[in-house]
């Protein structure tokens, strides 16, 4: 049974493997800063997308609000950077704090109401964060947004070119993976999935709902907030024309794609639709149609999402190998 265990073991990571070396490789063959900054949203958007997997997949609660916390991580780093003359760790504490802030804003309301109306509410809060980034001109400088932030330097580290900054993004999105898989599997991640299917049982064992709500939306708008941080990094500059309703609606597509509660499906869905649309840019007008209608027949055809289909053709590998390899033995 041991060496069975390990066998699967060792299967298990030859995928995570080849999509780290691939990603380690990536910046060395495509070395222009229009690709880089391409592979660095696709880090961003996984970032973001595993907090909001934690909330949606996990505790089962509705959350439209992901682009929000984006937008408040980005225009925080953004501010204080432009405020200090340097884009350090201030702002990306200054970050995680309003994250928390936020964090209990909108989980508290996920206390009282649930479904559509929990939709609603965390929409809502997306286009106030929208109306008035683009309105506070005082502030956040309107329609011409943010500009002219400073190079990110992290312990006296300075990030001069974007391939430096992907390599250390890339980094902490390999951290939050292994974060997001050890908590799916972890008693608080049990318990996450009790309150998403059956709420009343999980209060009749002695745990507190309101408190497994409140680390979810935590955990979500940390990691939204995070995300915003590093957009602020990557992009040095800053617009409310990125953090619409609609840009917004690409988190949810993420998660449903690639499959609700799966680690492996937020990489997937991260790297589809972030990646996709770039490719099929060569249709002019038409790519976001089209790019549209494939997400809408994967959806068709794989409702569970493609971490599914991925799961379901590794197991044929693994029982073709295993049955292949009996069969030489006997032989």
């Amino acid at each position: 049974m041991e060496m069975k265990r390990k066998k699967i073991s060792v299967t298990s990571l030859i995928l995570p493997v080849i999509m780290l070396v691939v990603a380690v490789i990536l910046p060395m063959i495509y070395s222009t800063n229009y690709y880089i900054q391409l592979f660095s949203q696709t880090l961003i958007n996984l970032v973001a997308v595993l907090g909001l997997n934690v909330v949606m997949g996990l505790a089962g609660q509705t959350n439209l609000g992901t682009i929000a916390l984006v937008a408040l991580g980005s225009y925080t780093s953004a501010l204080i950077s432009q405020a200090t003359g340097s884009t350090n760790l201030i702002g990306l504490l200054a970050a995680l704090v309003v994250a928390v802030l936020v964090g209990f804003m909108l989980g508290y309301p996920s206390l009282r109401v649930s479904g559509i109306f929990l939709s609603l509410t965390t929409m809502s809060v997306a286009q106030i964060v929208y109306s008035l980034a683009n309105s506070m001109q005082w502030l956040t400088g309107g329609a011409m947004g943010v500009k002219d932030i400073s190079e990110p330097n992290i312990f006296g580290i300075e990030f001069k070119t974007q391939a430096q900054l992907y390599y250390f993004i890339l980094v902490i999105a390999i951290l939050l993976i292994i974060f997001s898989v050890r908590l799916t599997k972890s008693k608080y991640g049990r318990a996450l999935k009790a309150v998403r299917d059956n709420p009343e049982a999980v209060e009749s064992v002695g745990l507190s709902v309101t408190k497994l709500k409140l680390m979810a939306f935590l955990i979500a708008t940390i990691l939204g907030c995070l995300a915003g941080v590093f957009y602020t990094w990557v992009m040095q500059y800053v617009a409310p024309t990125t953090f619409t309703t609609d840009n917004g609606t690409k988190f949810v597509v993420m998660l449903m794609l690639g499959g609700i509660g799966s680690t492996s499906g937020m990489i997937i869905g991260a790297i589809l639709v972030t990646i996709l649309p770039e490719l099929l840019r060569f249709m002019g007008d038409y790519y976001q149609l089209v790019f549209h209608g494939i997400a809408l027949l994967l959806l068709l055809v794989y409702p569970l999402g493609l971490s599914h289909l991925f799961s379901q053709l590794k197991k044929k590998a693994v029982a073709f190998f295993a049955g292949r390899k009996k069969t030489q033995k006997e032989g």
